[in-house]
């Protein structure tokens, strides 16, 4: 991927505003703001990135998505 400044500069501005968090097994990880305390990271097969959801009424709402250390690259997908 070829990147313009353009590009740069939204990268760079997008992760200058990540919130630093950490799991309850001590992973680090990046996500945007609006991550709470509670919220739950979830490995979803299909989904490139780990998924933020948050408990809501009967169910799950979907927050977004974050960066994981340690997961991005399906080092939590066991083969059957």
């Amino acid at each position: 991927m070829k990147w313009d400044l353009k590009d740069a500069t939204r990268a760079v501005l997008d992760v200058a505003s990540m919130k630093i968090f950490t799991t309850e097994d001590g992973r680090l990880g990046l996500a945007k703001p609006i991550l709470e305390h509670g919220d739950i990271i979830a490995i979803i097969q299909g989904c490139n990135l780990p998924t933020i959801l948050r408990e809501h009424e009967e169910g799950y709402k979907l927050i977004g998505t974050c960066y994981l250390d340690g997961v991005m690259l399906g080092e939590m997908i066991k083969d059957p």
